[in-house]
């Protein structure tokens, strides 16, 4: 009994030593030319990702816009403890579409983010299943020169919400956050990439 009980302890703190918590980021950056890192992909865009406006080539499977107006997912936490998952989503017009909508008058600056152009709500969701597996790592990050033994770090595979998927490879931080849909006849998903870091670990 005592065996068993010690096994059981060992065992739970194995289970509670490997849930940790992450800090991410999914941000569009706001400079000129700079990344949305965020995109929609679909085996048939000329049908799926089609508008009045324009429409895809069969080729091109993914769609990516410069935004009209940026989404951030801020305070983005992951616990695997507690199974709780959660982020801030900031809506920020950008400076393009203030002056369109409000077009400067003599003499006045440049539009400029404000809190009346920014917009905040909370989302939060439980985790529904968390895999692990292993990311071979053949090249040092530093010296950017191939590895004599290659080593092994831990990546994650978080799924939760209504069909969300989250990726963070603990090695490289750069996180993917997935999104599928589909309908009766074609599907599609949203993409979005970002970075995340365990918790306290800056």
């Amino acid at each position: 009994m005592k065996k068993y009980l010690a096994l059981l302890i060992v065992a739970l703190t194995s289970v509670l030593g490997n849930s940790k918590s992450f800090e991410c980021a999914f941000l569009q950056e706001r400079d000129n030319g700079g990344k949305p890192n965020k995109a929609t992909c679909s085996m048939m865009p000329e049908d799926v990702l089609s508008t009045k406006f324009e429409k895809p080539r069969p080729s091109e499977h993914c769609i990516v816009k410069t935004p009209l107006a940026y989404e951030d997912l801020q305070d983005f936490t992951v616990d695997l403890k507690t199974g709780e998952l959660s982020w801030m989503e900031v809506s920020i017009l950008s400076k393009d579409l203030i002056n369109y909508r409000e077009p400067k008058k003599r003499g006045s600056s440049p539009a400029k983010e404000s809190s009346k152009n920014t917009y905040s709500k909370p989302v939060s969701f439980t985790i529904l299943s968390h895999t692990t597996s292993k990311q071979l790592i053949t090249i040092d990050p530093l010296t950017q020169k191939f590895l004599e033994q290659p080593k092994e770090a831990q990546a994650h595979s978080i799924v939760f919400g209504d069909g969300y998927y989250l990726y963070i490879p603990e090695h490289s931080g750069h996180a993917i956050l997935a999104k599928p849909s589909g309908t009766s006849s074609s599907s599609f998903i949203e993409l979005r990439f970002g970075k995340c870091r365990v918790k306290g670990s800056f």
